[in-house]
C-alpha cells in the first residue's frame, strides 16, 4: 500500500488517529504510541475482525506497518507527538 499523510485533517478521538490516503482508499491509523496507550490498537483489532466474523457492522481493520520512513513525522491535535515506526491499527474510512 502507498500511503500520504493528509495533512489538514485534526483528529477528534482521544487516540489521536490520523487519516492516510491510500492506493486502495481513506484509512484511520492509530499508532501504538498513541495519548490512550498501546493496547488501544489491539483492542480496535480484535473487534473489528470479531464484527466481521458475526457479520456486523464494523469497519474493515488492518494491521499497519509504520515504517522507518515515516519516524519523526508528527501526528495528534496539536501535530506533538512524533511517529515511531512499529506496528498500528488501520480502519477503513467508511464515508
Amino acid at each position: 500500500m502507498t500511503a500520504v499523510i493528509k495533512d489538514g485533517v485534526k483528529p477528534t478521538s482521544g487516540s489521536a488517529t490520523f487519516r492516510v490516503n491510500s492506493d486502495d482508499g481513506v484509512w484511520w491509523i492509530k499508532p501504538l504510541n498513541n495519548p490512550q496507550g498501546a493496547r488501544v490498537p489491539i483492542n480496535e483489532l480484535i473487534l473489528g475482525r470479531a464484527g466481521a466474523m458475526i457479520h456486523a457492522p464494523a469497519c474493515q481493520v488492518a494491521v499497519i506497518e509504520i515504517t522507518a520512513d515515516f519516524a519523526g513525522e508528527k501526528y495528534g491535535p496539536n501535530k506533538d507527538i512524533p511517529l515511531i515506526p512499529g506496528l498500528a491499527s488501520g480502519s477503513r474510512s467508511i464515508r
